[in-house]
Parts: structure tokens; sequence; C-alpha cells
């Protein structure tokens, strides 16, 4: 069930990031320019899309494992026994959601040519491999999920908050 739960899941990262992709070479170019009105319009621009093909592919996979449960045929029973429950799936798309949500940030700050977040991407991965162990040992599939959501609700936070003190400094200079 985690595997092919977490395959879906990572679609919403892989959509996300491939809407952000291709213009971080462009907020590349507005940094050497110094061009920070075009470099934040562009920022925005593509936060909003990535956000929103982001929101789109989560919503579609939750109703079709919600589908699987509701529909009571052997075929979508079969299916729907590979995944977990909806409301796990809905927590594990949250928590990628707000991922997703961080990745223009780190593009941006990456356009700067500098990696303020990597003490966050750790304490991310140790937080999140802790949630994982204590939770998941008692609570299963829902404890992974809610460890996996709560890592994301104390990091996304501070990588947004590194971001805009980040910002602030890069404008000012």
């Amino acid at each position: 069930q985690m595997g092919m739960t977490w395959s879906l899941i990572g679609v919403v990262g892989t959509i996300g990031g491939a809407w952000l992709a291709p213009r971080v070479p462009q907020f590349a170019m507005a940094v050497a320019q110094k061009n920070y009105k075009q470099l934040d319009i562009l920022f925005w621009r593509v936060t909003r899309a990535t956000v929103t093909a982001a929101c789109f592919v989560a919503l579609v996979i939750y109703l079709s494992v919600l589908g699987l449960n509701l529909i009571d045929s052997p075929l979508s029973n079969r299916f729907s026994a590979r995944f977990f429950s909806p409301t796990v799936v809905a927590l594990f798309l949250v928590a990628q959601i707000l991922l997703v949500i961080s990745l223009p940030f780190s593009g941006y700050m990456r356009a700067h040519k500098q990696e303020p977040i990597m003490f966050l991407s750790i304490i991310a991965a140790l937080i999140i491999g802790s949630f994982t162990v204590l939770l998941g040992k008692d609570y299963a599939g829902i404890g992974v999920a809610l460890g996996y959501l709560g890592a994301h609700l104390i990091v996304i936070p501070l990588v947004i908050y590194v971001w805009y003190q980040r910002r602030r400094a890069w404008m000012i200079s």
C-alpha cells in the first residue's frame, strides 16, 4: 500500500517541479540583470501555476482513490486494496502540496547561487524519518502520513521565512 500510494503522491511533486524547472534559468537571468521587479513577477506567476497544477493533480488523485473505495465491485476492490484509505491519501496529498509550494521559493534562492535552506532540508529529513519510525510503528499508514504532514507544517513556513529574509537583503544590496 505504501509503495502504490507513494507513487501517486510523487506525481504531485513531479508535476509541480515540471512547471518550475523551465523557469529557474529565467530567475537566474533576472538576478544577473538585477531586475528584481521582473524576477518577482515571474516568481509569483510560476508559483501560482505550480501550486494550481499540483492542487489539480492532487484533487484528481484523491477523487480517484475515493471513487475506487466507493465503488463496490471485485475489480475496484482489488485496486483500492493497493492504496491506503482516502483519509491517509488526503494527508499525504496535503503534505505534498505544501512541499510543492516551497519549490519556487527554493528556486528563487538558488537563482542567487546560494543554498540557504540546506540545513532546513536536513532538518526536514530528520523529522520525517523520526516521525515515520515513531508514528508508523504504532499507527501504520496514518501515522506515517501525519508525520510527513507534520514535518512539512514545521519546515515549509521556515523555508518561506528564510526566503523572505534573504529576498529583503538582496533587494537592499
